[in-house]
């Protein structure tokens, strides 16, 4: 009886943590609203700085900067190579395998 007490117990436990609650998904005016700033200046020159200090600091390379235009290009490479991809892609493929290693952001202002 103490046996399938403790049975039930762990499977309810199982079956609890293994569900998720479903995400809403965001409208894509709301995915702008929250990408997009407004700043209390008239001066494009002032925000042009501060958005290239702000991704400098966050690694990126900045390629163009344009004042006269507004226009501030930038990218960025980042790791994503996950060991669960790799070890199976070597695996199978050997020497030939191939698994996504880093991944390049783009971003134009």
């Amino acid at each position: 009886m103490k046996r399938i007490f403790i049975i039930s117990i762990l499977i309810s436990f199982f079956i609890t943590s293994c569900a998720s609650s479903p995400k809403a998904e965001k409208t894509q005016l709301q995915i702008r609203s929250i990408q997009t700033r407004t700043y209390e200046t008239s001066e494009s020159k002032l925000v042009l700085k501060a958005m290239l200090n702000v991704l400098q600091d966050d690694g990126f390379i900045v390629k163009t900067a344009v004042p006269e235009l507004g226009l501030l290009t930038a990218t960025k490479e980042i790791d994503v190579e996950r060991m669960s991809e790799s070890m199976p892609a070597f695996f199978f493929g050997g020497a030939n395998a191939r698994w996504k290693k880093n991944s390049a952001i783009y971003v134009m202002a």
